[in-house]
């Protein structure tokens, strides 16, 4: 078979070599810009079945939404594992290493472990006669790697949509979390919000509970009324609340008992939304667990120590190539308004409005809704640095400025004179290096990603 002759092809390679080279071939969408076929689960549901269906073997959290899955997704994991439960957590995208989507216990899949689950996966895909993308294979990889581990529970992160995308393909669930919802990959799930959300909604299942988040008012009711009308019972994350001032946490819960806690470090809006969902799910989990229930202390305790790289990440002190060095460096992946208004936020909150940003982008997410996020953003920053990363979808400089420039008026004024251009993120470092102390780096996760490695950064220990 193809298979069997690419295997004795690489036996001078690491087994996880192989499976990484064999992963890398078959591409994905994020890289060649194809759209994949989004509409059949047929090709994932028989590479499942002919597993053996690791995906009965635990309990499932399932995440959809636009904004916010990646941070709820891994606080919530946090708190899990710092319980004691066995948890894996499914996630996307990475930034420099594969690995990164399977965590279990809070780190990255072992390199041995994914190379064996990685090849099973590949050696059984030559039984299935339907499509199969590329995230249907690390789907099912980190479904059995789940298995093969005894995990208890496993969150599952959408990576598109929701309805057909791959995590869907699991039967039974026992909680969905819808995060908030704006426009993103609007060519493939739809221009408006209602059919984006119609989408995102299909992860629900009749008398699932989901935890709501607070969504644009023009969807709101209508998805209230759409999970009555499926029998979903829900709860809305609002129920909560959360007050900060200086360093003083305050949550009230919703039979109204208080929480204080000491805090050092500022919180953006979009972190204690991310909070009030995770708090809220391990409420509506803890009948299901079979662990002494925690207190609620513990449960916000454990989840401000959650850290995760390239969303609305600050670093402090960073050294670079070049001797260059930036006292406060943010870092953030967030391409769709809502991302882009939550970054602006954070350059407010934390008082970065002396900074030079670092931007580049996909030439997908260029849409109407985002000229004025993006101008607003560039308002609030001293300088500009247009760039692109090797993605085959990055937009160029000049295309990003022509895009930023394209109407005659702009309803926020921007001074062509602080947008300069480079064609690399290490040119625009060297230029930010001279003129600035503040550095944001922002709009792509290909863009975060390569700055990681400019910096040296990790994200899995081995």
């Amino acid at each position: 078979s193809n298979n069997s002759f690419l295997w004795h092809c690489m036996v001078s390679l690491s087994l996880y070599e192989q499976v990484s080279q064999e992963l890398l071939r078959r591409g994905n969408y994020e890289i060649t810009a194809n759209p994949r076929d989004i509409s059949k689960l047929a090709g994932i549901t028989q590479l499942l079945t002919l597993l053996g269906n690791p995906e009965n073997t635990y309990s499932i959290i399932h995440i959809a939404g636009t904004n916010g899955k990646g941070l709820t997704g891994a606080m919530l994991a946090r708190v899990l594992s710092e319980e004691g439960v066995a948890v894996g957590w499914y996630n996307s995208p990475h930034l420099i290493d594969l690995r990164e989507r399977i965590q279990i216990q809070n780190h990255c899949i072992a390199k041995d472990l994914f190379a064996q689950t990685t090849k099973r996966v590949l050696d059984t895909v030559e039984q299935v006669s339907e499509y199969l993308s590329y995230f249907d294979l690390l789907t099912a990889i980190a479904l059995l790697a789940f298995a093969e581990t005894k995990r208890e529970w496993v969150i599952l992160e959408t990576g598109l949509g929701g309805t057909a995308d791959s995590t869907n393909s699991v039967g039974h669930k026992a909680l969905c979390i819808l995060t908030p919802i704006s426009k993103d990959h609007i060519q493939v799930l739809g221009n408006h919000l209602q059919e984006i959300a119609t989408e995102k909604l299909g992860i629900t299942r009749a008398h699932i509970p989901v935890i709501l988040s607070p969504q644009p008012p023009e969807i709101s009711r209508w998805i209230r009324d759409h999970l009555q009308k499926k029998s979903v019972p829900y709860h809305e994350s609002e129920n909560i609340q959360i007050q900060v001032q200086s360093n003083l946490l305050e949550i009230t819960w919703e039979d109204q008992e208080r929480l204080q806690f000491s805090v050092k470090q500022r919180f953006s809006t979009a972190y204690l939304e991310s909070l009030k969902m995770v708090l809220l799910a391990r409420e509506q989990i803890s009948p299901q667990l079979s662990l002494p229930l925690l207190s609620r202390k513990k449960w916000v305790e454990y989840a401000l120590q959650t850290y995760l790289p390239g969303r609305l990440d600050i670093k402090r002190a960073v050294k670079g190539k070049a001797q260059s060095k930036f006292d406060v460096v943010v870092m953030d992946g967030g391409h769709n308004p809502q991302a882009i208004q939550h970054l602006r936020q954070c350059i407010s909150e934390f008082s970065l409005q002396k900074a030079t940003l670092v931007f580049g982008i996909a030439k997908d997410k260029l849409i109407p809704e985002l000229h004025l996020q993006v101008l607003v953003l560039l308002s609030h920053v001293d300088q500009v640095i247009l760039t692109q990363t090797k993605s085959k979808r990055a937009t160029t400089p000049q295309e990003l400025y022509d895009w930023i420039f394209s109407t005659t008026s702009l309803p926020i004024p921007v001074a062509e004179s602080k947008i300069t251009m480079a064609p690399t993120l290490e040119e625009a470092l060297s230029f930010a290096n001279i003129s600035t102390q503040n550095l944001i780096i922002a709009g792509s996760f290909y863009l975060v990603g390569e700055a990681f490695s400019y910096f040296d950064f990790k994200t899995c220990v081995a």
